[in-house]
């Protein structure tokens, strides 16, 4: 009876490890994912750059102006294709700022606070 009673313990402690291991991955997944900080704009930019995502622009157009300046000095670290000298790469876009964000194009100015619930 005190083997049973010792095997059901150890299932159940197993399993509670089993849980806590599940919940603290997910916590993890979601750190680099919708849980990026958009206050922190150095990181914010890096992570949108290193999610492949785009800002194409033109050097005349005063919503792109807007948007870069959102970004600050943090805009450096924003993959961006400048339409004036890369028509090619524009040629399907209907206007500008325009965001590739997961292989889809969203056209505007947009707020930090925006560019990140288009993530999630």
């Amino acid at each position: 009876m005190k083997a049973t009673k010792w095997i059901k313990i150890g299932v159940i402690a197993a399993i509670v490890i089993v849980l806590i291991v599940a919940a603290y991955s997910a916590k993890e997944r979601s750190v680099s994912g919708c849980a990026i900080d958009e206050n922190n704009i150095d990181e914010f930019a890096k992570y949108l750059t290193s999610k492949g995502i785009k800002m194409y622009g033109s050097a005349f157009c005063p919503h792109c102006a807007k948007q870069k300046e959102i970004f600050g000095e943090s805009f450096k670290y924003i993959d961006y294709v400048e339409c004036t000298e890369n028509a090619d790469l524009c040629r399907d876009l209907i206007g500008v700022p325009a965001w590739k964000i997961n292989g889809k194009i969203y056209y505007g100015t947009k707020s930090l606070s925006e560019l990140k619930s288009l993530l999630c």
